[in-house]
């Protein structure tokens, strides 16, 4: 809380491990009114950790965002805060849900990354603050702006990453509302 990153691979890294002795996993972290700044990855989060993000700040970063690797291995809620980037094709496995508050940006890394539903995905955006789906590549201010900063060198383009699957087991809970989904497959 309060604190600043500048000049690390990682500012801040989450992974959340099972407590043998306690029989739980330990408390979700709180990651607020922090400034990231010149750091390769300013918050890398193995997406079994679920920290709660509010009013931070990423400049001049490789990666101006929330970086989430993995599945999705419980209940867990993105908050609108700095970009989230899924860096691979990540699972929301059943009994788990994931819901999107509204006014979060998610791009997605390559034409490799996406989600697969299994369980419920909950994206209920609001008509004057949608979810926003798209490429990592869409530097369009609306849509999470240059968050790989490499000004426009590399376009966006339709397929650039894979979308969302919704399996045969997934529940008929999951929620699409006021989402613009960009540049998918």
């Amino acid at each position: 809380i309060n604190s600043y990153f500048k000049v690390n691979i990682y500012g801040v890294r989450m992974r959340q491990w099972w407590d043998s002795v306690n029989k739980e996993f330990p408390p979700f972290p709180t990651i607020t009114n922090n400034n990231f700044e010149q750091n390769v990855k300013p918050i890398y989060v193995y997406s079994n950790s679920h920290p709660f993000f509010a009013n931070n700040q990423a400049t001049g970063n490789d990666l101006n965002a929330i970086v989430v690797e993995g599945n999705i291995q419980s209940d867990t809620t993105w908050e609108k805060d700095l970009v989230y980037i899924v860096m691979s094709r990540s699972i929301v496995p059943q009994n788990a849900t994931l819901t999107i508050n509204p006014g979060v940006i998610v791009k997605f890394y390559d034409r490799y990354s996406g989600m697969v539903i299994q369980g419920t995905l909950k994206a209920i955006g609001e008509q004057d603050d949608p979810i926003v789906f798209t490429t990592l590549n869409d530097d369009d201010v609306g849509y999470g702006g240059d968050t790989n900063g490499d000004n426009g060198q590399n376009l966006a383009v339709p397929g650039a990453w894979l979308g969302f699957y919704f399996s045969n087991n997934a529940t008929n809970l999951s929620e699409l509302n006021y989402t613009v989904l960009r540049y998918g497959g």
